[in-house]
C-alpha cells in the first residue's frame, strides 16, 4: 500500500508552540479550527501515518481510518458520515489490542461514545438492528396483469397474490 503522508496528525510549530490540525476531518466536517492559517516563521511538521482504526457495519463510510490520539468514537463516527438508520446503538463492539498477540472484546454503548477514546489499531462493528425494515417477497412471472416483486406477509395464498397483480392476463 506504500507510505502516506498523515492528514490527520498534523503539526504546525508557531512562535515554538506545536499545535495539530486534523485536515481529513477538515474536509469531511469543515470545522474550521482544524484549517489553520499559516504565519512567516511558521514551520509545518509533517509526519506518516502511522496507526489506524477501523470501522464497519451501519456506518455510511465504512473503512480504514488514520488513528487519531485522544479521538472519540463519536468523532470517528462524524467523520464516517454517521449511521445507517439500521443501527442498533447499543451492539457497538471493539475488538481491542492488548499487545501484539492478545486482544479484548468491548462493548460500548450508546451513552458512552463520547466518552470512549480510541486506541490504535481498534477494530470497531457497529451492528445493524436485528430484522430492521426486513420483508417477505415473492416474484411473480407469466402471464398475470402486472408482473413483478411483491411484499408478502405469513399465510398469504397463491390465490391473493394472483389477485394484486391484477389477475391472469388474457393469454393465460
Amino acid at each position: 500500500d506504500g507510505l502516506k503522508i498523515s492528514l490527520r496528525n498534523i503539526i504546525i510549530e508557531s512562535e515554538n508552540v506545536d499545535k495539530k490540525y486534523d485536515l481529513f476531518e477538515y474536509k469531511i466536517t469543515g470545522n474550521g479550527n482544524n484549517n489553520p492559517f499559516l504565519y512567516p516563521g511558521d514551520v509545518i511538521k509533517l509526519d506518516y501515518v502511522k496507526n489506524n482504526v477501523v470501522i464497519n457495519g451501519a456506518i455510511k463510510v465504512p473503512g480504514s481510518y488514520e488513528y487519531k490520539e485522544g479521538e472519540t468514537l463519536s468523532n470517528l463516527i462524524t467523520i464516517c458520515g454517521g449511521y445507517n438508520n439500521n443501527a442498533d446503538l447499543d451492539k457497538i463492539e471493539v475488538v481491542r489490542y492488548i499487545d501484539d498477540l492478545n486482544k479484548e472484546f468491548v462493548s460500548v454503548k450508546k451513552n458512552e461514545i463520547n466518552q470512549f477514546i480510541l486506541k490504535p489499531y481498534d477494530r470497531i462493528l457497529i451492528k445493524p438492528k436485528k430484522d430492521y425494515k426486513r420483508t417477505r417477497e415473492i416474484t411473480v412471472l407469466g402471464e398475470v396483469v402486472n408482473p413483478g416483486i411483491y411484499s408478502i406477509e405469513d399465510n398469504v395464498s397463491i390465490q391473493d397474490i394472483i389477485l394484486r397483480t391484477g389477475g391472469y392476463s388474457r393469454y393465460a
